[in-house]
């Protein structure tokens, strides 16, 4: 499944430089590594860069990888399913 929300007009400072900004949280479950996260940084930051005009200094990607049983859907946990 991916989810992306795309939020504008929201002001942000990286160094007390007032400019565009970007903020992605990918998240998994059981499915995050070092080696994945380089992936996506590595085609991630240039995209912000060329599509949303924002500079690969001024964005951050949060990982995180949640366990099976801390995640629900269906009534149910992801571990039960």
């Amino acid at each position: 499944m991916c989810l992306v929300v795309l939020q504008t007009d929201v002001h942000a400072s990286f160094g007390g430089n007032p400019g565009p900004a970007a903020l992605a949280v990918l998240r998994s479950i059981g499915g995050i590594s070092h080696e994945q996260n380089r992936t996506f940084c590595s085609a991630f930051h240039p995209l912000f860069q060329k599509e949303l005009g924002v500079p690969q200094e001024n964005a951050f990607i949060f990982f995180e990888d949640f366990a099976k049983h801390n995640v629900g859907h269906a009534s149910k946990t992801r571990a039960d399913a």
